[in-house]
């Protein structure tokens, strides 16, 4: 960040390195966070929200705030 020039990157790739196994755990990781968050529970249990509950909601936090007396 804040770099003005062009940066030339070279990336050193060797055959049973550690580079390999950092790659499969973050592979690993990536897939168990896919499906956490593609079975999430929260997700699965929302509520859909009609125009006169918003508008309830939004009254109800104006008299918490004091908006309205």
């Amino acid at each position: 960040m804040g770099q003005a020039r062009n940066v030339l990157v070279f990336r050193l790739l060797c055959e049973n390195c550690i580079d390999e196994r950092i790659m499969e755990i973050l592979e690993n990781k990536q897939m168990l966070f896919d499906n956490f968050a593609d079975v999430s529970v929260a997700g699965q249990e929302s509520i859909q929200i009609t125009e006169k509950m918003s508008a309830s909601i939004i009254e109800s936090e104006r008299k918490r705030l004091s908006i309205i007396d």
